[in-house]
């Protein structure tokens, strides 16, 4: 059990980071043999190097279909309160609604982004 959480009692806990592959520079896919595949497409010197990119959007989201919790409801309920205010001034990505391979392609063309987070 790895976790930030320092009030969480289990007895293999391990208090630290929990760095996941869902953030941006990160290809999720799969590999020539279709098991899931993770690699950096972009590191800290392709950031630094890296021209401002043309902000032609307003704004994304990224948030998946998931309902199964009440966290999960409450963000999509809020996702689409975003869709029915703004129309097609905000794009909606993440599983179930729109995948994206590197969360790149749903944040670098945008102005503003929304992080929704578990």
């Amino acid at each position: 059990m790895v976790s930030c959480h320092r009030n969480l009692v289990h007895p293999n806990v391990r208090r630290e980071y929990q760095g996941q592959t869902w953030h941006i520079g990160m290809f999720k896919g799969a590999d020539a043999n279709d098991r899931p595949a993770f690699r950096g497409t972009l590191g800290y010197d392709d950031f630094v190097a890296m021209p401002m990119p043309e902000k032609r959007k307003a704004l994304s989201v990224i948030c998946s279909a998931s309902t199964r919790l009440p966290g999960h409801r409450k963000r999509r309920a809020f996702v689409e309160a975003l869709q029915e205010r703004l129309g097609d001034r905000v794009d909606v990505f993440g599983r179930g609604v729109r995948p994206i391979p590197d969360k790149a392609d749903a944040i670098l063309p945008y102005r503003y982004h929304i992080a929704l987070e578990n």
